[in-house]
């Protein structure tokens, strides 16, 4: 959606789905996707590592140029990754300890519309899922369990410096999962749930204070 916000600005999901260019240095070959649209994305982080953003992409038609038409890049250098173990996870307003999380968003583009063409006729979205899933400490965690059918909000902020990262969610519902008793480990509390609206809240909405 349209971003909003001066110091911290707010990045709302939108129904509308905006496509971009994609170019891919081969080495070889410089490969250009002229219509591209975001299929699916997933924000990973683990112990001991940085947030990790993933991004499958659908393209329309691929042309192929000459090693080393690649354009140039003005990249920064200057900020530094967002880390794990600079995460805190609120989980119904408390703050929570877990070795893992995976956020998700999916708008099923729709692959099938080749009709009486080779190529697909358009970038068109079906749906969007949002998903969330992490391991908890079972002792700690255990009153998260069967929560009910209407979930919880999830607030998940990550800082860099003076760099704010913040993915909240109003309304996550989780199933009740089992979770398994490993043999003198400690036990973890399985948590794989789908963010909802909650009113006019939508299921997901990002923020990002940049402030040097």
């Amino acid at each position: 959606g349209s971003p909003t916000g001066n110091t911290t600005v707010t990045y709302p999901l939108a129904d509308a789905r905006p496509t971009r260019s994609c170019v891919i240095d081969r080495v070889t070959n410089v490969y250009t996707y002229a219509v591209t649209g975001l299929e699916s994305w997933t924000l990973a982080g683990a112990e001991g590592a940085a947030l990790d953003l993933d991004l499958n992409l659908v393209g329309l038609d691929e042309s192929i140029g000459n090693s080393g038409t690649f354009p140039s890049l003005n990249l920064d250098t200057t900020t530094f990754p967002f880390k794990f173990t600079d995460c805190i996870i609120n989980c119904n307003s408390t703050a929570y300890l877990t070795r893992e999380f995976r956020l998700s968003c999916d708008y099923h583009i729709d692959k099938t519309r080749f009709f009486n063409t080779q190529t697909l006729t358009g970038i068109y979205s079906l749906d969007r899922t949002v998903t969330l899933e992490f391991s908890m400490p079972d002792c700690d965690a255990q009153v998260l369990y069967g929560v009910g059918r209407g979930g919880f909000s999830v607030v998940i902020t990550a800082t860099t410096g003076n760099s704010v990262l913040t993915f909240t969610m109003p309304a996550v519902a989780f199933p009740r999962e089992t979770p398994p008793v490993p043999e003198r480990r400690e036990i973890m509390l399985p948590l794989r749930g789908q963010a909802f609206r909650s009113g006019t809240t939508l299921e997901l909405s990002a923020s990002l204070n940049a402030t040097p």
